[in-house]
């Protein structure tokens, strides 16, 4: 569903750029579901260096309004003390902090908000845009399988509301595989990120749909359930997600040995089980800690805390919490882990060819997995996803995990090779504005169809 012209009324319009001062800049917009990343190149004709530069450049936003608990000086007034953006830089109390998200589900459901979001990302951050002067052409990132009317809501917002001349929407979880660290003519790629994990295998540039795979747990609701524990064992951490993100995101990570590590934690003296060492300090504005996220402690430090100061232990809920993405059963959702959901890719592609030909694509496809998404960032994660891929692996194939150099920027990287690419090749790509006033929204989801 588009926009209500009376949702947008408080928005700032773009003014739509006379031939004059129209810049041939492009820019490029990953709109995940928990940050938007956006970069802008000069022209239409770019190199890699421009695109180092502006991957190297790129600014990352939460994709949300975000309400703090109290007024923050130095940011403008709006209704319902909203904040967006790199305002945040000037918050020195998260705690209590309240996100409205455009997304639900890893898809959008509330176009006035995003188009709120997406405005005040172009017309104050000097990195993407100026003011509407470099608002030549646009390309958005969308998940997999993105519905129609979606798409239709999206280019009216890019057209009509924004004021871009030129648009395409490409598949997030496509593009790392066009991405400089990739080499191989076909990989999977595993994207682990807010909402949901995707295994896409990708050949030769193109999307098997058939075989991709999705499990619907992402850093969103692993945030979700550490708040939970904590509140039940701890403090109440409810309402505190941007903190509670922050300790799963600096404290959780990937056991290689899950079972065993708990059952070791199981056999400790219950004076030492129950009385572990601090791993966090929480934040506390009327004192002024260094970070308004609080901070990991040194185990050094510990004899010298304050006594007062509160601090938050974590035990089996570090390994607890990233271990879902391998075993969500734990929690109740009977679907595959993240290991079995790159097999299932793989074995999906080959299916239905001759013994010989499916083995030579499993051996391309196991031989390049590449892995990318915010809790790929998880210490261990990469290794542990090896460990539980290698048994689900006829064993006279070759299996390679790699993650890329910053996961969370791939689908960015990517979407800027497979447009000079696809540039270089004399392929239409862009959708004009021309075009969507002759033909309307329609001519956008052909297009766009036609790209994976």
């Amino acid at each position: 569903m588009a926009p209500s012209r009376d949702s947008l009324a408080a928005s700032p319009a773009a003014t739509p750029c006379d031939s004059a001062s129209l810049s041939s800049s492009i820019v490029f917009l990953d709109n995940g579901a928990g940050d938007i990343k956006c970069a802008r190149v000069p022209s239409d004709h770019f190199s890699a260096e421009d695109i180092r530069e502006a991957v190297g450049a790129a600014v990352r936003i939460p994709n949300a309004a975000c309400r703090p608990r109290v007024e923050v000086p130095g940011v403008p007034r709006r209704a319902g003390n909203v904040m967006y953006g790199s305002e945040l830089r000037s918050c020195r109390d998260f705690s209590e902090m309240s996100f409205s998200r455009p997304h639900q589900r890893g898809y959008v459901c509330s176009w006035g908000l995003e188009l709120d979001i997406w405005s005040h990302l172009l017309n104050n951050e000097q990195a993407v845009d100026a003011q509407g002067t470099h608002r030549n052409a646009i390309i958005t990132t969308a998940p997999c399988f993105n519905p129609g009317h979606m798409i239709h809501a999206e280019s009216e917002l890019v057209f009509e509301y924004l004021g871009f001349q030129r648009y395409v929407q490409l598949t997030s979880q496509a593009m790392p595989a066009f991405a400089a660290s990739t080499s191989s003519h076909a990989c999977v790629v595993l994207d682990t990120g807010f909402s949901f994990s995707h295994a896409v295998p990708v050949i030769d540039g193109r999307v098997i749909w058939r075989a991709v795979r999705r499990l619907d747990l992402g850093g969103k609701a692993l945030t979700n359930q550490l708040k939970e524990i904590i509140s039940f064992r701890a403090y109440n951490m409810m309402r505190d997600t941007a903190v509670v993100n922050a300790i799963k995101e600096r404290v959780c990570r990937v056991s290689p040995h899950y079972l065993a590590e708990i059952a070791l934690e199981n056999k400790k003296p219950r004076s030492r089980r129950y009385t572990p060492t601090p791993d966090y300090m929480l934040p506390d504005a009327t004192t002024g800690y260094k970070d308004p996220l609080g901070f990991v402690i040194d185990p050094a430090n510990v004899p010298t805390l304050d006594p007062t100061a509160q601090t938050l232990a974590l035990t089996n809920e570090k390994i607890f919490i990233p271990e879902l993405l391998f075993s969500p059963s734990d929690i109740g959702l009977g679907q595959a882990g993240v290991a079995e959901l790159v097999c299932q890719a793989v074995e999906a592609c080959s299916a239905h060819l001759p013994p010989d030909e499916a083995m030579r694509l499993r051996a391309l496809l196991y031989g390049n997995v590449q892995v990318v998404g915010g809790n790929s960032l998880f210490p261990g994660f990469v290794k542990r996803l090896l460990a539980d891929m290698r048994p689900l692996v006829p064993a006279e194939i070759k299996l390679q995990v790699l993650r890329a150099p910053d996961p969370q920027l791939a689908a960015l990287e990517g979407s800027m090779f497979f447009t000079q690419q696809w540039m270089e090749s004399g392929r239409p790509l862009f959708v004009s504005k021309a075009e969507y006033d002759e033909f309307g929204p329609n001519v956008c989801y052909s297009r766009f169809q036609s790209l994976a």
